[in-house]
């Protein structure tokens, strides 16, 4: 705006100067003019007083005649030849004054030269003079005199010209101004619109950027409010980009981006958008599209990503994972569906890629979320989380070799919440420690009381991944075994190979510290990792727990029955027991037995109960057990 507004300063400035340059040299060529009609208009009256004078004859007493005439004498003079081919006066200037002498001394050049009539320039002003000659005879009537007052005033004199002048200046100056300032400010809006461009979208790929997509969200929110439809939001990340990127260079993987980003665009409609949030994310707004919508947009993405990129004479394939939320089921606001697509897409990657709908369940950062974080913590600080327990039973004997304690939390307004819930909760919360704490304590207080009865049995506690690196977790489980005076083989820890292979040097430490208390061992949900069996002979486990999975279809499934059989021999050859669990049919139960199955554990048997239950389902059991091998 300033400079607009000093452009159109410099040429008001310019305008004015050519104005005063043009009004300055009209001024002077108005005078020239009007001085010169002037003189022709004397010269003409010279001319008819001389023809009056040589009809008079009245050159010898001209003075009087000038006076019979009213004419002012110092205005006129008669001129005679002088033998020499010019003029001199014919009468006696010795009676004119200095002044008179030196206008007549300058007009007599000019009339020797052969001109009638003109201007010249005095010390003391302009000069108008006129001759003709009188009869046949030799002398010339010469006048000169101060041209009009009129002449020589710019007001009087140019009048309506000067001011069409200046009006015809000024305004070709003026629009000569807004032509130019036009054809500037038309170039600085382009380079303003360049500048926005350059600001709203994506430098590589063309793209809009993020704010844009901010914008252009809003606005899809607001349409979709007032014509009550939905809008969707797709966040799409690209499955090992990184590893691209680090292969082939950063100029390869630019060239990758380029070319997923020309696909989306040519693929999607002109209404939606397609934005580049950063790095190898991606984000599609369609404004007018529900879940169903959202989904079948995504499979259709997914295929037009699925052929080969060809980069730098290679052919590069690369996946997508993609997270949907939609508005207004997924939020209501630019920021909420922003977040919940980026969970969604976070969850899809965990998942090996594809595409996956935000739900709160999912998300570890939601409200409901964030209140049963709140709700646990509340729960294990006030210790109103108990345990359930489920049997384990040596197939040999029939007896019960131990129980498996199960936390179990009972919620007031959600009831019995889910085990795998409330645990990954605690896991990411950073209240694992805590739980396990509990967990554990409660686990102690009952073997105690377990004992008390005369009928204490092996405990197993699970613990998670997080626990491996809770250094200070030996020490506690010792200061148990000390209070409540619980022998440490009576208290087995399941962990399981996923939990191990997290950090497998520092699982094989902590491990070992738990061996060396002389605690059991146990490897839990078997099968369902990758260890290997250099690393399982490694570690100080003594019992392997076949994973449900396995066990639950092994009658029907003739490759799980050879999982399982095949692990029972790798068990038993390297010294340890095996329990499996998911036992739920006599079938199972049957099979397993064959394979030379070590303990058992599941529904058949028993469910997980509480301690006041689990002493009934004993009394039963042990009665039960008794009639058998009587």
């Amino acid at each position: 705006m300033q400079l607009r507004g000093r452009l159109l300063v410099s040429f008001v400035a310019f305008a004015l100067f050519t104005l005063l340059i043009f009004g300055t040299t009209a001024y002077q060529i108005a005078i020239d003019s009007a001085l010169k009609r002037e003189a022709d208009a004397q010269q003409q009256f010279v001319t008819h007083l001389a023809h009056m004078m040589a009809a008079q004859k009245a050159t010898a007493r001209w003075r009087q005649w000038l006076r019979a005439n009213n004419l002012p004498e110092n205005d006129y003079l008669l001129l005679g030849t002088d033998g020499k081919g010019g003029f001199e006066p014919a009468t006696s200037l010795s009676t004119e004054t200095p002044d008179v002498r030196e206008k007549y001394s300058r007009v007599l050049p000019l009339i020797r030269a052969g001109e009638d009539s003109g201007a010249v320039e005095l010390k003391n002003g302009s000069l108008i003079w006129a001759a003709a000659r009188v009869g046949t005879e030799g002398y010339y009537l010469a006048a000169l005199h101060p041209p009009p007052k009129e002449l020589i005033s710019p007001f009087k004199t140019l009048g309506t010209r000067l001011v069409a002048a200046g009006v015809v200046v000024v305004w070709v100056a003026v629009w000569g101004a807004l032509i130019v300032a036009g054809l500037f400010v038309k170039r600085q809006d382009k380079y303003n619109a360049d500048l926005i461009h350059q600001a709203l979208h994506d430098e590589l790929t063309g793209l809009p950027k993020r704010n844009l997509l901010y914008d252009r969200l809003q606005q899809a929110i607001h349409q979709a409010q007032r014509g009550r439809h939905h809008a969707a939001l797709l966040i799409m990340d690209l499955d090992r980009f990184k590893e691209i990127n680090d292969t082939l260079g950063h100029q390869s993987g630019d060239e990758l981006l380029k070319q997923v980003g020309s696909r989306l665009q040519h693929a999607l409609r002109k209404s939606d958008t397609v934005a580049r949030l950063g790095g190898d994310e991606f984000a599609i707004l369609v404004p007018t599209c529900h879940v169903e919508q959202a989904v079948q947009l995504a499979n259709k993405v997914a295929l037009i990503m699925d052929p080969p990129y060809p980069i730098n004479g290679m052919e590069v394939s690369i996946q997508p994972s993609i997270g949907i939320a939609v508005y207004p089921q997924h939020g209501e606001d630019v920021d909420s569906l922003m977040r919940h697509a980026d969970v969604a897409m976070y969850q899809a990657k965990q998942q090996g890629g594809g595409w996956m709908v935000y739900t709160t369940e999912s998300d570890p950062h939601s409200l409901q979320r964030l209140a049963l974080i709140q709700d646990l913590r509340l729960a294990i600080e006030n210790e109103n989380l108990t345990l359930y327990y489920q049997p384990e039973l040596d197939l040999v004997t029939g007896n019960v070799a131990g129980v498996e304690a199960l936390a179990r939390w009972n919620h007031p307004q959600r009831g019995l919440v889910p085990p795998d819930e409330f645990i990954a909760i605690a896991e990411r919360s950073g209240q694992i420690k805590t739980l396990t704490a509990l967990v554990l304590r409660q686990a102690f207080q009952q073997y105690h009381a377990w004992r008390r009865l005369g009928a204490p049995l092996r405990i197993s506690v699970n613990l998670s991944a997080r626990n491996l690196h809770d250094t200070e977790l030996p020490a506690y489980i010792g200061q148990l075994l000390a209070a409540w005076n619980v022998p440490a083989a009576d208290i087995r820890l399941e962990i399981t190979e996923s939990a191990m292979l997290a950090d497998p040097a520092k699982a094989k430490r902590i491990l070992m510290e738990f061996d060396a208390m002389g605690l059991g061992l146990a490897i839990d949900d078997f099968g369902t990792g990758y260890s290997s069996l250099a690393y399982l002979k490694q570690l100080p486990v003594s019992t392997i727990k076949i994973d449900k999975s396995f066990v639950m279809n092994m009658t029907h499934d003739a490759d799980d029955a050879s999982i399982v059989h095949a692990t029972i021999d790798l068990a038993h050859n390297l010294g340890l027991k095996v329990v499996a669990e998911g036992v739920e049919t006599a079938e199972t139960w049957s099979a397993l037995k064959k394979l030379g199955c070590d303990h058992l554990q599941g529904y058949f048997i028993s469910r997980p109960v509480p301690a006041d239950e689990l002493a009934r389902w004993l009394a039963r059991h042990d009665s039960e057990t008794g009639a058998a091998a009587s």
